[in-house]
């Protein structure tokens, strides 16, 4: 018959405090809930942080054109260069998000859980109204069968009045060809029709505020998941906490190695659960540090004085 408990994973360490095997139990699905919210922020801070590095190197070419107006042409290659690299980087990750949190839900709670539905109708909804969404999606689909996603890199300086004197407002700005999409038959054909509609008079689409729409679109889906299991995990917290609680009272010193264990009539090890309260932290970070997801595309970064 197995005996559960809490103890200390460390040579030499025998105290041991009885919980029941309903208590193991708990702590093994809290366990299991606590990796997925970690999971799932950790997922969503990948797409963001690679969208801050497309943003942030978009801003990094218009200020190497603002200072190095005689390295235009360089900016122009490398620029583009730079870009397509973070559009790709950028690309895989939301790929990522959108095909391994389904999973992770599924995996967690069930393949037939209200919130696998719940995150295709997000997804769907998102798709249906944005076009930042839809181009993203194709575009992906381009970059992973036929070529790179950035076209064009412009720049251009413009007469800012806002300021005393006048400045000359610089910026970089990437785009993608209309005539290359065309040359990819798998392309949505209502979606390259959507892409004429907005393309300018040279047959581009400025990619940076398709790029916006779509991130704060993954953010909208994002907090379907997240508000949806804060029960779960806030229960699963309390799990956790309570138990390490429990040890601090009976362990002196660290609780690092802290597990919880079934063992066997010989006193040997069958399962265990390492707590560490990491877990919770980090997801708690991640929360707090990416917040106001549903108004992504409206806040941008300037070097504007005015």
């Amino acid at each position: 018959m197995a005996e559960y408990g809490l103890t200390i994973g460390a040579i030499g360490f025998s105290d041991f405090i009885p919980i029941s095997e309903e208590a193991f139990a708990s702590i093994q699905d809290a366990k299991q809930l606590l990796l997925f919210g970690q999971a799932v922020e950790e997922k969503l801070d990948l797409v963001l942080e690679n969208y801050a590095d497309l943003e942030r190197s978009v801003i990094e070419v218009a200020l190497q054109f603002s200072i190095f107006p005689g390295q235009t042409r360089a900016l122009l290659i490398d620029g583009m260069h730079l870009v397509n690299r973070r559009v790709a980087n950028l690309l895989t990750t939301t790929r990522l998000y959108l095909d391994q949190v389904p999973h992770d839900i599924s995996s967690t709670f069930g393949k037939k859980a209200d919130l696998v539905t719940a995150f295709r109708e997000a997804t769907n909804q998102e798709y249906d109204a944005h076009l930042g969404y839809r181009v993203m999606e194709e575009l992906r689909n381009f970059v992973q069968h036929r070529s790179l996603p950035t076209h064009n890199m412009g720049l251009s300086s413009t007469i800012d009045q806002r300021t005393t004197p006048p400045g000359i407002q610089c910026r970089a700005i990437p785009s993608v060809s209309i005539r290359a999409l065309e040359d990819d038959p798998e392309l949505k054909p209502a979606v390259l029709e959507e892409l004429r509609g907005c393309a300018d008079d040279k047959g581009r689409i400025d990619l940076v505020p398709h790029v916006r729409v779509y991130v704060e679109s993954l953010g909208r889906i994002h907090l379907v998941v997240r508000r949806a299991v804060v029960p779960d995990l806030e229960s699963a917290d309390v799990v956790f906490s309570e138990h390490m609680a429990l040890a601090v009272e009976r362990f002196d010193g660290s609780l690092a190695g802290l597990e919880a264990v079934a063992r066997d009539d010989s006193d040997k090890v069958v399962e265990r659960e390492y707590l560490f309260d990491r877990i919770t932290q980090r997801r708690i970070e991640l929360v707090a540090k990416n917040t106001d997801l549903d108004r992504l595309s409206q806040r941008f970064a300037s070097g504007s004085l005015a």
